[in-house]
């Protein structure tokens, strides 16, 4: 993507196509909006701020449904993997009135989870060893 006139004649082409097939398109599109955004395009920061709040309103709909006052939070893959997305969340979590949200990173990575949960699933033993494996494995991150 060169400048916003190539953004609309791909808008344009993709106009009343298969949904899914538009947002593959734009999605792909996300980590150019996402560096834009970091690096201070207006109408970038206001797409990832907007993306942002919808998370945040998302993990602060969850938060509401937990008793405790103080709930640990993990932002992790996709839209995530964006500096400014995730430090736009993180602050707008910090700034809950009614939750105490931390957040955090995961220790493992979502392959690496499915593969304790897979094991958990079949009656395989966690060993330290696995998860030590599944730790150097963060390269799938």
């Amino acid at each position: 993507m060169k400048d916003v006139e190539e953004l609309q004649a791909l808008a344009a082409r993709n106009l009343g196509k298969d949904k899914r097939d538009s947002n593959r398109l734009y999605s792909n599109l996300a980590p150019l909006v996402s560096r834009a955004a970091q690096v201070g395009s207006p109408i970038a920061q206001r797409a990832c701020d907007a993306v942002a709040d919808e998370i945040t309103y998302a993990i602060l709909l969850v938060a509401s449904s937990f008793t405790s006052p103080r709930i640990p939070v993990v932002l992790s893959g996709g839209v995530l993997r964006s500096d400014y997305v995730r430090s736009k969340v993180t602050l707008d979590l910090a700034s809950s009135p009614k939750k105490e949200l931390h957040v955090g990173r995961p220790s493992l990575s979502p392959i690496s989870g499915a593969v304790l949960l897979a094991q958990r699933e079949l009656e395989i033993p966690k060993t330290q060893s696995i998860v030590d494996n599944l730790i150097s494995l963060q390269c799938l991150y």
